[in-house]
């Protein structure tokens, strides 16, 4: 499915931006359907997206500094997949 570092080959489109989001909200809100459903390449993709400052500052889990509301240290890659 996946043609090179992102979706369609090797530039960021709209179609990697949607996934991601959509990972992320089934990594966070169903956690045992993104267990079942075993997608090592989305999770892959997921985190090399939210790597990008671009992504990490959209994420409500954490501050623009990367570190999560409670104080704790930055979160680095996906926040859903490393929690």
């Amino acid at each position: 499915m996946i043609k090179g570092p992102w979706m369609t080959g090797e530039a960021l489109t709209q179609a990697d931006i949607t996934v991601v989001c959509f990972w992320d909200f089934i990594v966070k809100n169903r956690q045992d359907s993104a267990l079942v459903m075993n997608c090592a390449q989305l999770t892959a993709l997921s985190k090399r997206a939210n790597a990008m400052q671009e992504f990490a500052q959209t994420n409500a889990a954490k501050g623009s500094d990367g570190a999560p509301p409670d104080g704790g240290p930055p979160v680095t890659g996906s926040a859903w997949n490393e929690h």
